[in-house]
């Protein structure tokens, strides 16, 4: 009878010599997660006096994931802002922003390389949603021909309260 090993099958070459491979930083990636276990030789946190490396780790991880738990709400805040100027500009153009968004636009067509809304994309954009969904461009007020305000019209003067309550012409 054959002794079992732990070893792998040979149709699987290369299960083990990967992990002798990784680097030490890809290790420790790998044991913060529990994906890996330790390759044989290495120090373990227990191994070590008072499990310094492993209070150690759990700090840096600490710092690791409030660092991106805040770069994350930046990110989101910096995206606000971004969209507020795309709407603005949007609005300014006579279009609702809904009607951008609802046409497919992304807000990343809207900016440029540093990340600034850029007004010649925002204004393209706005074009396509006109023609898109059939928005006229709003065209200002000129009245009717011929017609005025009734601002030159000449009004009597000399009206006041006791003149309204005054008899009239042939009426005492």
């Amino acid at each position: 009878m054959a002794e079992s090993s732990t070893e792998p099958p040979e149709s699987h070459p290369g299960v083990n010599q990967r992990q002798e491979k990784l680097t030490p930083e890809e290790i420790r990636a790998a044991e913060d997660v529990g994906a890996v276990d330790p390759p044989e030789g290495t120090p373990d946190a227990e191994d070590t006096p008072d499990g310094k490396a492993s209070k150690e780790a759990a700090k840096y991880r600490h710092q690791l994931r409030a660092t991106e738990a805040e770069r994350d709400d930046l990110a989101a805040r910096l995206e606000s802002v971004q969209r507020s100027q795309v709407e603005s500009e949007v609005s300014r153009l006579g279009v609702k922003p809904e009607a951008l968004w609802a046409a497919g636009v992304e807000l990343g067509d809207l900016l440029t390389e540093d990340g600034t809304v850029d007004p010649n994309a925002v204004a393209d954009k706005v074009a396509g949603v006109r023609e898109k969904f059939g928005i006229e461009t709003s065209r200002p007020y000129r009245g009717i021909k011929g017609m005025k305000s009734g601002a030159g019209i000449n009004v009597p003067t000399g009206s006041s309260w006791s003149g309204a309550f005054a008899p009239k012409d042939g009426f005492q």
